[in-house]
């Protein structure tokens, strides 16, 4: 999926990009960030970004 591919996918990547920024940049704690991009992603049905944060969980093990 490129979401680059058309004006739609472009404005939904920079509304995803945007959101994760003020996440990254509050107060909460690391784990507590991760969990809460893992329930907007349950939320939305993103299966793709909940691979992603799976992935990203593993590695800091």
């Amino acid at each position: 999926m490129n979401p680059m591919g058309n004006e739609l996918g472009a404005k939904w990547a920079k509304h995803i990009i945007s959101s994760n920024k003020v996440i990254a940049d509050s107060t909460l704690p690391k784990a507590v960030q991760e969990l809460v991009k893992i329930r907007a992603s349950q939320i939305n049905g993103c299966g793709g970004c909940l691979d992603h944060a799976h992935q990203g969980r593993r590695g800091r093990r």
